[in-house]
């Protein structure tokens, strides 16, 4: 028989012809080019011309249901919110599991299904590598899946077993195909059910490469997207719980989940067994809808909890990926958990009766909730020349640091003189700023102030807290002059950063006015003069006027920040040093 046709460019076989390379003895063939009509010797003569036939062999390309159909295939599926069951068809480069980190005993179900049409196909075994904490089941051999028939394993992954999960399940399988793996990996996670003594530390650790010229002029360059969290808690404990508590650092260096005790929200209704939601505030607190760490725990004593995973939240409601398992009173606490592991000591202090007090460390692993702390308000401020100002209270016990450090060469002599070289274009100005908040908002903002900031790498603008400037004309709206008492800036300042601007506070509002010194004059008499920027803008009396501070650029002198939360969840302390920068 004999097709005759186009073979067409581009293809490796005629997709026309591959039906007839499934007939034994078939031969395929394609016409020469050539031109059916050919000048004759007459003006107008037509000669037709025979065909040229030429012989090749053809290849069956196999489709994609060849492939599919031919073989045994694994499907997984796993019950989802609602009760919903999704069966998820794993292709030979997918074929991994990461779990995460999981806080309790978890379930998957495996569909093993021969989709060979035309052959039975047996499963004679199963293996897993490195099984402990994890059973595969059924584990009765030979299982024999005639065409389309299907076998249903499940797979429980138990939270007693190594901290780190890497596991590969294996289907030995007949008919000359390869046996069907499947790659488990996950962390288990040990729940740290204590409640701490009240008052304990949070820290923020940034990291920032600070390039200081000999002038004073500083390039500053942040080496961490986000800092390192951790928490200090103290424990308190006797009797069962502490016998507990040490019973579950074995096994240490754990991942475990802590409770953010200094986020403790408690509820305002009693929760039943399946609920799907809970009520509770959670607009200043950290509770979180993504990544691994979107769990909590309803608490009411360190032998009687429930984990919960968090499928959504708003700023008053937290929307559960699984009903409840267990029914909660009103006043049950609902506290945010993040993953950390247990610092390298742990101090535990005995007395000789009574309980034991073990002083920990946690080394969070889960990060800052960056989307939600940069949409947020900042702790007390407003914005001046695009840098923040800090406008709240500096609180002080007792006495405030200040030092003025100048750098100087010394070139020294055998005969006892010698001479000195300033290099900065300022003193080196540094003091203390401390925060302190009294409600779950506040801190939140201090957080988001934080956030921005990024430890050392930031600078902002700082008010000196003093009474740096006496004026002893009033302030006109219409004017951009100033009259004070003598302090001979126009001598030594007259202008320079990182002291040219200026902060009028005012009694009776809380609004203060911001402008730039850009020239002075000493006029005699005791009293010095001075332009800014712009006009005033407002009418101030002298006795309206409660300070004029220098506002000055700054930036925190450390990269480890230390948020001391005190009895009250909302109460917390921040003393941060202080270092005036150049511009």
């Amino acid at each position: 028989m004999v097709i005759q046709g186009t073979i067409m460019a581009g293809f490796a076989t005629p997709p026309a012809l591959t039906a007839l390379n499934m007939l034994p003895g078939a031969t395929t063939g394609y016409l020469e080019p050539s031109d059916p009509f050919e000048a004759g010797a007459g003006a107008g003569a037509q000669n037709p011309q025979p065909p040229v036939l030429t012989s090749a062999g053809g290849v069956l390309i196999d489709t994609f249901a060849d492939d599919f159909y031919g073989r045994v295939h694994l499907v997984r599926s796993r019950i989802i919110v609602g009760g919903e069951t999704i069966d998820d068809l794993m292709s030979d480069w997918t074929r991994v599991l990461d779990l995460g980190n999981i806080t309790e005993a978890q379930t998957f179900d495996f569909l093993v299904t021969n989709f060979v049409r035309t052959a039975s196909r047996n499963i004679t075994a199963t293996g897993i590598t490195n099984p402990e904490g994890l059973t595969l089941t059924p584990t009765a051999f030979p299982y024999v899946l005639n065409p389309w028939d299907d076998q249903l394993f499940t797979l429980t992954v138990a939270l007693t077993g190594p901290p780190e999960i890497d596991a590969q399940l294996s289907w030995d399988l007949t008919g000359g195909q390869s046996d069907l793996l499947f790659d488990i990996l996950g962390d288990r996670t040990v729940i740290w059910p204590f409640r701490p003594q009240n008052g304990f530390v949070e820290e923020l650790r940034y990291k920032t490469d600070v390039l200081e010229s000999r002038s004073g002029i500083e390039q500053r360059v942040s080496m961490w997207v986000s800092p390192r969290v951790v928490y200090g808690m103290e424990f308190m404990v006797s009797g069962p719980e502490r016998t507990s508590l040490i019973n579950r650092m074995f096994g240490w260096p754990a991942l475990y989940a802590v409770p953010l005790w200094h986020q403790a929200q408690r509820t305002t209704a009693a929760l039943s067994i399946g609920g799907a939601s809970i009520s509770v505030n959670s607009a200043a607190v950290d509770f979180r809808d993504f990544g691994d760490s979107k769990l909590g725990i309803l608490w009411r004593a360190y032998n009687d909890f429930e984990v919960i995973t968090i499928l959504s939240r708003t700023d008053a409601t937290l929307t559960l990926e699984r009903p409840l398992e267990q029914n909660h009173a009103i006043g049950t606490f609902v506290i945010p958990l993040r993953f950390a592991y247990l610092g390298d000591e742990l101090q535990a202090p005995r007395y000789r009766v009574g309980p034991q007090r073990f002083q920990t460390e946690w080394h969070s692993v889960d990060g800052m909730p960056q989307a939600r702390l940069a949409a947020a308000t900042k702790l007390e401020t407003t914005i001046y020349q695009t840098k923040r100002v800090f406008l709240g209270f500096n609180y002080v016990n007792g006495t405030l640091s200040e030092e003025f450090v100048q750098g100087k060469d010394r070139v020294d002599s055998d005969g006892g003189g010698f001479i000195m070289f300033g290099n900065r274009l300022a003193p080196d100005n540094r003091t203390t700023k401390t925060f302190v908040v009294r409600t779950l908002a506040e801190k939140w903002a201090l957080l988001a102030l934080l956030h921005e900031l990024q430890g050392r790498r930031s600078s902002f603008y700082l008010p000196t807290f003093g009474a740096d400037l006496e004026l002893t004309l009033p302030l006109s709206s219409v004017s951009s002059g100033m009259r004070a008492r003598l302090t001979d800036y126009d001598r030594f300042v007259d202008g320079q950063s990182p002291r040219r601007d200026v902060i009028v506070f005012r009694k009776s509002t809380s609004t203060p006015i911001i402008r730039r010194i850009i020239a002075s004059s000493d006029i005699g008499g005791g009293e010095e003069d001075f332009t800014v920027d712009s006009n005033w803008g407002a009418d101030v009396a002298l006795s309206d006027i409660e300070r004029v501070s220098f506002l000055t650029l700054c930036r925190f002198d450390s990269d480890v920040l230390t948020i001391e939360h005190e009895q009250s969840q909302a109460d917390a302390r921040l003393e941060v040093p202080i270092r005036e920068v150049i511009e």
